[in-house]
């Protein structure tokens, strides 16, 4: 069983998060925990519940998300 999102991804983690497609992942700060998921601010300010490990991913080594995985 997958570990749950509030065990993978800590508050303030700077992430990469995708709802189109698995192609443009948009950037992002884990801003709260809320089981089953957390809480995500996408760099436009946007602020999405994330409840799926397809759907996101620790952000890119230069704090960017829009390479594909």
């Amino acid at each position: 069983m997958p570990e749950r999102l509030v065990d993978s991804y800590a508050i303030g983690q700077q992430v990469a998060i995708s709802f189109v497609d698995d192609e443009r992942w948009l950037p992002g700060v884990v801003v709260a925990h809320d089981h089953p998921g957390v809480w995500v601010r996408a760099g436009d300010g946007e602020i999405w519940f994330v409840t799926n490990h397809r759907r996101i991913r620790p952000a890119a080594p230069d704090g960017g998300g829009s390479e594909q995985g």
